[in-house]
């Protein structure tokens, strides 16, 4: 577990330089705050694992600064608050393990126990995020499973998008569907406004995000960076995006489509996140994607392209399957299919009024029996 960032916070000058060398030396990457103001302004902008903080501090003390460190914590991974308290302030203590603190120290502090402490910490960390891991898989297969038994192509594009938004925590998307005829990418459905997108919009390959996702069959993953590059700066559906993710659709090694989500620059924004809305800090709902999502989102994308192309084969059948019924009912011939057990399977009308039959009334009946009995006459069997 060596080589985790840790943050010392420590008013006396001695004590919080001899807690830094110490979990140097026992392979940690620490660093130092002098209170808990100077150590806010660092957690904001440093993925720290464990803050190691003193109960009496000026400006902002320990519970305080236990009370905020959350919500000034910007990234996915784990923080825990590890309290350094005198013996008498030990009820506050235990106020601050109510308040959410992994657990504290009393002084003076014992290195070794310091250590150990931080490893039984970290181990924790690693089990919860093993934890998390798992459900977003069980999720993920919970998903698979209901977009595979849909066929209606629309609202199984609608369910994909809807899955993907919830999961990652993007406010926007599109799912796009490539036309093997025209060469072109089109807008089938979308979350949000996006400049530039609408539903029906056709996309050149190499053209915006999209484009160019489904041109490299590739994902791509754009960042502010990203976003003054010359390949990206000028496509007017990032304009107001933080980041986003473009990923391609593709079964069989054959594009299918492309999945895009979008992370907005908006001051704060309210994510439907399955039965409940999160209410998200602007900087929180700002991140980038992470690579763990980026996998788990290549996961889905695979899964989502293959129910696309079974519901798109499901609807080509069902087309087909009504312009022969519409053909098959219009011939001037009476005609009637039956299966090989000799029910009727299909009467067109020219065969309804050969035969005085109510079509409604014979489907699945016996064709050599009348459907109240008896046999057809001679001159009706076929």
């Amino acid at each position: 577990m060596a080589g985790e960032k840790v943050l010392v916070v420590d008013d006396d000058y001695s004590l919080r330089k001899g807690y830094v060398e110490y979990l140097k030396m026992m392979g940690y990457e620490a660093e130092e705050a002098e209170d808990g103001e100077v150590a806010l302004e660092k957690i904001k902008s440093t993925p720290y694992r464990i803050v190691l903080a003193d109960l009496q501090m000026p400006r902002i003390d320990g519970l305080e600064l236990l009370r905020r460190h959350k919500k000034y914590h910007l990234f996915d991974a784990p923080i825990d608050v590890i309290i350094i308290t005198a013996y008498g302030d030990i009820e506050k203590a235990v106020k601050a393990l109510k308040l959410g603190a992994y657990d504290f120290l009393t002084k003076p502090v014992q290195y070794e126990e310091l250590d150990m402490l931080f490893r039984r910490c970290l181990e924790k960390q690693n089990l919860e995020s093993r934890i998390e891991e798992l459900k977003e898989i069980v999720n993920l297969y919970e998903m698979s499973k209901a977009i595979g038994s849909l066929m209606e192509l629309d609202s199984l594009l609608e369910l994909i998008l809807q899955f993907a938004c919830d999961t990652l925590q993007a406010e926007k998307g599109t799912v796009m569907l490539y036309d093997h005829h025209t060469g072109e990418l089109e807008v089938r459905t979308l979350r949000g406004e996006i400049s530039g997108l609408s539903p029906g919009v056709r996309i050149g390959m190499g053209e915006g995000i999209a484009g160019a996702v489904a041109k490299g069959k590739e994902p791509i993953l754009i960042d502010r960076n990203m976003k003054t590059s010359p390949r990206f700066r000028n496509i007017e559906e990032l304009r107001e995006v933080h980041t986003a993710i473009g990923m391609p659709l593709v079964t069989k090694g054959e594009l299918v489509g492309v999945l895009t989500l979008y992370r907005m620059e908006d001051e704060r924004a309210n994510i439907s996140s399955g039965m409940r809305t999160v209410d998200i800090q602007s900087a929180r709902a700002r991140k980038a994607f992470l690579q763990r999502e980026l996998n788990l989102l290549t996961i889905f994308a695979a899964q989502a392209a293959t129910a696309i192309e079974n519901a798109s084969l499901f609807k080509n059948l069902e087309e087909e399957k009504e312009k022969i019924a519409k053909i098959f009912t219009l011939m001037s011939d009476g005609s009637a299919v039956i299966d090989s057990e000799s029910n009727i399977l299909m009467l067109n009308r020219t065969a309804e009024g050969f035969f005085n039959l109510n079509i409604k009334e014979c489907m699945g009946k016996n064709f050599f029996n009348r459907p109240g009995g008896g046999s057809w006459s001679g001159s009706g069997r076929s």
